[in-house]
């Protein structure tokens, strides 16, 4: 018999309850209800209770997404019935490409005996969950482009450079060090640009025609790139910290 996987998240809006790829579905673990949804052997509440438990006495970096996810009062949980969670750290990465938000998740956890253990102990893919950023929600159209991104990822169809930029763009995902997290935000974008000289003009110019619109919003997107890569080199180059402000940090996540 195959066991029952959540994965306990955060970031999530309440809009995603229901979505499912690859046989993972999201559902709501509401703290109040005595029913057991998610769990057969277990009410929603002991399964929230548990799972509270097991996010308090790991590490402070593994458990403060959730802590700060105080716009959601319940948790929202992937589940599965399986043995092999191997797509789920694709799945997590391929949801958080397709719109900026502070998504993430847990290391999964099952259910033994009437209590819920850690699947194994190793990467979690959670996030920084920084409060500049919205909750994940997806529209018709973002759900449907969810399964061809993980098909292409399994395909392994992205060239090296590309990788390399989906890797530093997870890492800074990632990071509990915000300063860290913008840097490497930058730096896939230098990845992006062909070669070095005047990379600063290069990288607004080229990105502000990639992303903007219209001319208006291309200037916009050029003058915010512009500013965050002098806050960049400043903060690598002369350890100037301060320069690297919150609205910095928004521009590269955004």
């Amino acid at each position: 018999m195959r066991n029952k996987i959540l994965v306990p998240l955060c970031g999530v809006d309440e809009s995603m309850t229901g979505f499912s790829i690859n046989g993972w579905e999201i559902k709501k673990l509401d703290p109040t209800c005595e029913s057991k949804t998610i769990i057969d052997e277990m009410p929603d509440t002991d399964a929230y209770k548990q799972i509270r438990l097991l996010l308090d006495t790991e590490d402070v970096f593994s458990a403060l997404p959730f802590i700060n996810d105080i716009q959601n009062p319940c948790y929202f949980v992937f589940v599965k019935e399986t043995d092999d969670i191997s797509d789920i750290g694709a799945i997590i990465d391929v949801l958080r490409l397709i719109k900026s938000s502070k998504f993430g998740c847990w290391m999964p956890v099952t259910l033994k005996h009437g209590h819920i253990f850690p699947v194994e102990k190793g990467r979690s893919y959670t996030s920084n969950a920084i409060e500049m950023r919205d909750l994940l929600s997806l529209s018709e159209d973002e759900q449907s482009r969810v399964s061809l991104l993980l098909r292409n990822r399994e395909k392994r169809l992205y060239p090296s450079s590309v990788n390399t930029m989906l890797s530093f763009f997870h890492d800074s995902c990632r990071s509990m060090n915000l300063f860290l997290s913008f840097v490497t935000r930058i730096t896939v974008l230098e990845i992006l640009i062909d070669g070095n000289a005047e990379l600063s003009y290069r990288i607004k110019h080229h990105v502000a025609v990639l992303l903007g619109r219209n001319k208006n919003e291309s200037i916009e997107i050029a003058d915010n790139l512009k500013k965050a890569y002098t806050a960049r080199s400043k903060f690598l180059h002369e350890g100037e910290s301060k320069i690297v402000t919150e609205e910095m940090m928004k521009i590269a996540f955004e």
